[in-house]
């Protein structure tokens, strides 16, 4: 007569052993006990793997799947609200020299953080190993010299800012190819957001990271969920001070 104990072999060696003989259910009704509950566990257990396993992914707002996606199956906790504060002006230097690109372009912007806010300072161009109408793709070496630079300032990336071509508002949404560099910056740790622009419109977005963006200045509307009409092609260019030279001494003065 076989009264082998179930063990780690789990469901499969309990049945085995019941099939070897009626008579051990009969001599043994604890065993059935111990088979029972052996079975509703591994069914809890597989059903909790199929659930697991089987429950639909969800992805970024706004993401469309694309070739070489690497999102998170499940975003990651919920991180500190990241509050930056830009200047018009500062953001109508980079929107010129971004569409007056006939390719696509970046600049880092960095920021210094004051009392709890990212208050934009500074704009850093970088290097491409190749650029065309409808991507740029950055040197890794540029791009590491420049943050390089921020960190020595003890300033950090707040915005990294691109263009598109076209106009109106479907030419600032976002890409695929946008959502996955923006999720490699969250992943790394930056506290940053991607920045779109166009000759019309401006738009920010995260994929994780809770933000608030302010714009100070003018020539700038607020449409919504980090989109923005520009209206710096119809605003007056302010003229750089001309430099002549004293009358006396030959030094330049203003």
């Amino acid at each position: 007569m076989i009264r082998r104990r179930p063990g780690h072999h789990g469901v499969s060696a309990c049945l085995a052993t019941v099939g070897r003989g009626v008579a051990v259910v009969a001599i043994t009704p604890w065993l059935v006990l111990v088979m029972l509950g052996f079975a509703i566990r591994a069914g809890a257990q597989e059903s909790a793997r199929y659930v697991v396993q089987k429950r639909p992914r969800k992805g970024v707002r706004g993401a469309r799947a694309g070739p070489g996606a690497a999102l998170q199956t499940h975003p990651p906790p919920t991180k500190e609200h990241f509050r930056i504060t830009l200047s018009t002006m500062l953001l109508r230097q980079c929107w010129e020299q971004l569409v007056s690109r006939t390719e696509e372009g970046m600049l880092l912007v960095g920021v210094m953080p004051i009392a709890g806010e990212s208050v934009a300072s500074v704009v850093l161009p970088v290097a491409y190993r190749h650029t065309t109408r409808s991507g740029v793709s950055v040197s890794p070496a540029s791009s590491h010299t420049q943050l390089q630079m921020l960190d020595s300032h003890h300033l950090q990336l707040g915005l990294v800012l691109h263009n598109h071509p076209g106009i109106g508002v479907d030419s600032v949404l976002e890409s695929s190819t946008d959502r996955d560099a923006q999720e490699r910056y969250e992943r790394a740790g930056y506290r940053t957001l991607t920045g779109i622009v166009t000759r019309t419109h401006f738009r920010v977005f995260t994929n994780h990271l809770p933000f608030t963006l302010t714009l100070h200045g003018s020539h700038v509307q607020e449409i919504g969920d980090g989109l923005y009409k520009l209206d710096f092609e119809t605003s007056h260019r302010v003229p750089l001070p001309k430099v002549r030279p004293a009358q006396g001494d030959g030094r330049e003065s203003l």
